[in-house]
């Protein structure tokens, strides 16, 4: 049983998966969205887009707590790709797609087959679950410190 709401879950999902860092206020369930490159080089960040920490008015370092959820790292993308390829019915797209993740750039192979294919909602649907799974674990093991 989660201690957020679905909506919030749902949204740092889709957050995550476009790249973003999510920071949420455990008390307030308040959630904010930064690109990657800024916390990561925030210099860099400045000269490609103009903005700083002061013109970004960010909410999050103002919270006495958060909580910070990052992207998937690559290795667990390519396991939910695994797993979806590993519940597909059709065997012919199945070996498909483990072929392409065998392959040299598998993500780009995966993305093109999944793409041409009538399963392209199911693939959607099948990773957003997948990163809400995560999203709710990392919520709700990092709040037991609270």
């Amino acid at each position: 049983m989660s201690n957020y709401p679905k909506e919030l879950i749902n949204s740092i999902a889709q957050s995550i998966d476009a790249g973003f860092i999510c920071f949420v206020n455990p008390l307030s369930k308040e959630m904010e969205e930064v690109p990657q490159l800024f916390i990561e080089d925030p210099h860099e960040y400045e000269m490609v887009t103009g903005f700083t920490a002061e013109t970004m008015n960010l909410k999050y370092t103002n919270w006495e707590t958060y909580l910070t959820i990052e992207p998937l790292r690559s290795h667990d993308s390519f396991k939910i790709m695994e797993a979806f390829a590993d519940e597909m019915e059709d065997s012919a797209l199945q070996q498909e797609l483990f072929n392409a993740l065998n392959r040299r750039r598998p993500f780009a192979h995966f993305k093109a087959i999944i793409d041409d294919s009538p399963f392209r909602q199911a693939w959607f649907d099948f990773k957003q679950q997948k990163l809400e799974a995560y999203v709710n674990d990392e919520l709700n093991d990092s709040s037991l410190d609270f």
